[in-house]
């Protein structure tokens, strides 16, 4: 991969996920926090379906277990993040969110 292409990636997601607090705070404005994770999971699951599909159907209990509560534990860092987002304004949010990062 050519560095033109890596740092343009990098800026789309950036971006992406930049802008994804300013629609989480109109989202909240209409939606209910745990519609706006459900809803969001699911668009996640149904966009990358089609490239983890042969993965998928090399599962057994043991790996569908730990998904689910890793699921679950994202489930709930997205509705923290939601119910934050109505409590201050998307820009706090989203640097206190990204600190995470700093810190991992």
């Amino acid at each position: 991969m050519s560095q033109n292409k890596a740092d343009f990636l990098l800026f789309t997601a950036a971006f992406v996920w930049g802008s994804s607090y300013g629609f989480m705070k109109l989202g909240a404005e209409t939606m209910p926090p745990v519609s706006i994770a459900a809803l969001r999971c699911l668009f996640a699951f149904f966009i990358l379906l089609p490239f983890f599909m042969k993965r998928l159907r090399k599962t057994d209990r043991k790996i569908l277990k730990y998904s689910a509560i890793t699921g679950f534990l994202i489930a709930g860092v997205f509705i923290g993040v939601i119910y934050g987002v109505i409590g201050t304004s998307a820009s706090t949010a989203g640097f206190l969110i990204s600190t995470s990062v700093i810190m991992v």
